[in-house]
């Protein structure tokens, strides 16, 4: 039986190295495995700070060229005039490189020919069937422009929310609009897709629309190397830091008291950070605590690096907002971190998705007082010596964040629609 054919919509996609790009590269491998034939439509991007493999046939995935103001923008803030910094600045401050918000101009130069090309091969391929991933909220814009034109069913994935993202403040009146246009948009989506139960709540609150949780998970695959014994503490973190939503602030205080005490093994604790243009945020933070000896900093790296780095390490490190603003995130560096299978030490909202996820599955715990995280480590590092490597943690029911396990929802949820009842 041939394979039916489904069209995938993401601005975010590998080589591109990002955790919104890793996702959709998985659904779509897994999507192979589960018996259909993935057709992605992403954006061609020309910042490739790191790789991440390629996990589908190239002739699947179809690069959309488009004209990125970033490119230009990029030119403008090298340039050794003055002047064309300024205006590199002013580009850079009028259209933001990443946000979720509307109108999201960078991105509007991808979206019409990425519906032209939809159009194509939906025709070419008897596709009846579009998952589009976001944030940014462009893959939904094109998905929703599609299924005006064509009976089609459609799901929406937000990665992120949308109008209600907390790391982006707006005011009341561009809410309203934006919201409008939020409903507007995601009025033809036959499901919509996130990642925590907090969120997809939050959206069907919303929309009124059945609303599936998708989790990130882990690929086993991604993990399937030796342990290699250090004769040094090793707490990994790995990906961005931002200001106060992001802080090491209290590890660094902790780690400062096992200093000053003369703890026997604090010359034995290493903490490594791994991530784009870290020194900036971190140097002072260091310099504060003075612990310049017991803090790494390095470039980010290669997805398939970075995960033997985590799964070589003691602890790893995941930095969350403590505010109750965040309380639905459930990064998809928990599930890269469980995947590891090494215990995880966050800092953040301690009523949220991730003290809860740490707390049901048993995988690592919340920590956001000094005192506690210093009598923490020290507990860790003495079952190091004795051998316990996972610290009394049983990481329970794992294993059913699988990859596949996830995007069999998908499948799932699709069979419904079609065929009004779930196959197996």
């Amino acid at each position: 039986m041939s394979k039916k054919n489904v069209l995938i919509i993401s601005f975010a996609y590998p080589p591109l190295n990002y955790p919104g790009s890793i996702r959709v590269s998985k659904i779509t491998k897994n999507l192979i495995e589960l018996g259909f034939n993935p057709i992605v439509i992403t954006a061609k991007s020309g910042f490739l700070e790191t790789k991440s493999n390629l996990e589908i046939p190239i002739e699947n995935i179809h690069y959309v060229d488009w004209f990125d103001p970033y490119v230009f923008i990029n030119k403008m803030l090298n340039n050794k005039n003055f002047f064309f910094k300024i205006i590199g600045k002013v580009l850079k401050y009028l259209i933001p490189f990443g946000t979720t918000r509307l109108p999201e101009l960078r991105r509007q130069f991808w979206r019409k020919p990425a519906i032209k090309k939809s159009l194509l091969l939906i025709n070419k391929y008897k596709i009846d069937f579009i998952y589009s991933s976001s944030s940014p909220p462009s893959s939904a814009i094109i998905a929703s422009a599609i299924a005006r034109k064509k009976k089609i069913i459609w799901f929406a994935e937000f990665r992120d929310p949308w109008t209600q993202n907390p790391y982006n403040p707006k005011n009341i009146l561009h809410t309203y609009f934006e919201r409008k246009y939020e409903k507007y948009i995601l009025k033809n989506a036959n499901r919509i897709i996130t990642i925590s139960k907090t969120m997809a709540s939050d959206f069907e609150k919303i929309h009124r629309k059945k609303t599936l949780v998708v989790y990130n998970g882990f690929d086993e695959s991604d993990y399937k190397l030796k342990n290699k014994k250090s004769k040094k503490f090793t707490i990994v973190h790995t990906g961005s830091i931002y200001g106060d939503k992001r802080d090491p602030s209290k590890l660094f205080e902790a780690i400062k008291s096992l200093k000053d005490e003369n703890y026997i093994f604090y010359n034995k604790i290493n903490i490594q950070f791994y991530g784009s243009n870290l020194k900036k945020v971190l140097n002072p933070l260091i310099k504060k605590y003075r612990i310049e000896d017991r803090v790494s900093i390095f470039s980010k790296i290669d997805k398939d690096k970075i995960n033997v780095i985590q799964k070589n390490s003691n602890i790893l490190l995941l930095l969350a907002w403590n505010n109750v603003l965040a309380k639905a995130t459930l990064t998809a560096k928990i599930f890269e971190y469980v995947g590891a299978k090494r215990p995880i030490l966050a800092q953040g909202y301690e009523f949220g998705e991730i003290a809860n996820f740490l707390k049901k599955y048993d995988c690592g715990k919340l920590i956001n007082k000094p005192a506690q995280i210093t009598i923490f480590i020290k507990k860790c590092i003495n079952d190091w010596h004795n051998k316990n490597n996972n610290f009394g943690f049983k990481f329970n029911g794992v294993s059913k964040f699988k990859r596949i396990s996830q995007t069999k929802k998908i499948i799932d949820e699709y069979n419904y629609i079609k065929y009004g009842k779930y196959k197996n």
